[in-house]
């Protein structure tokens, strides 16, 4: 289904179906999506600051380009998620499952970003810029 530039700031959705949705350059700033399904969704270039997107299944949804600025991932499953160039400045990834740092080194910014002590020991280890205050208009 084409949902592409749908706005739905605010929005609640527990337990919903958005599996395999096209949500490219949608807006969902603030939206409580909690226990939701977002597998094999397309998410490129999407708005999702502040979402709440707990226990929830991410498996190969496609966030590239995305905005997760201080969105809560706690317990949400990002097996094989495409991260390419998404923002997760500020973000909570902690207790989130199936999340590589491989997946991670893909990212824009983890700057402010809260991780589990391995993944975080791993990109400080292999990639500390992400976790560096990204200068203005610089792009990684």
């Amino acid at each position: 289904m084409d949902l592409r530039g749908v706005h739905l700031e605010g929005a609640v959705l527990r337990r919903a179906d958005l599996s395999r949705l096209d949500l490219r350059g949608a807006v969902l700033k603030n939206a409580r999506m909690e226990g939701i399904d977002l597998a094999g969704a397309d998410l490129r270039n999407a708005r999702l600051e502040g979402a709440i997107i707990k226990n929830s299944r991410l498996t190969r949804a496609v966030f590239a380009g995305a905005d997760l600025r201080g969105a809560d991932f706690q317990g949400a499953s990002f097996l094989q998620a495409d991260l390419r160039g998404a923002s997760f400045e500020g973000a909570n990834l902690v207790d989130a499952v199936d999340l590589t740092s491989d997946q991670l080194l893909t990212l824009k910014t983890l700057y402010g970003a809260r991780l589990g002590p391995d993944l975080l020991k791993q990109i400080q280890e292999r990639c500390p810029s992400l976790l560096e205050k990204p200068a203005p208009g610089r792009e990684r």
